[in-house]
């Protein structure tokens, strides 16, 4: 904590100290995250039906989900057609795309 937030109210050092926190932290979740999303790929690309498949349908993830992209990019160069939900307001349904 620097000297000037040590003269700040109690809830506007907490909130520095909370955004400091979340700053360290930026990295170290990205990190976690993209080895999930590689131990995902492997755990994966282990599965039969992943291997005899030749279209798969995917998402692509908010921020807070598991990163899809790198299986995606696997099923690509394996020759896998890849399929990607669309909204059709009209018929308020989805549809493969």
């Amino acid at each position: 904590m620097s000297v000037a937030e040590g003269s700040l109210p109690l809830s506007a050092q907490k909130a520095a100290l909370r955004r400091r926190m979340r700053a360290a932290a930026r990295p170290m979740a990205a990190a976690v995250a993209a080895a999930a999303a590689e131990q995902f790929v492997l755990v994966l690309e282990e599965q039969n039906r992943w291997q005899q498949a030749c279209r798969i349908l995917a998402f692509m993830p908010m921020p807070a989900e598991l990163d899809v992209r790198p299986a995606v990019l696997r099923a690509l160069q394996a020759g896998k057609r890849m399929v990607l939900p669309r909204y059709r307001p009209a018929q308020r349904d989805y549809e493969g795309c």
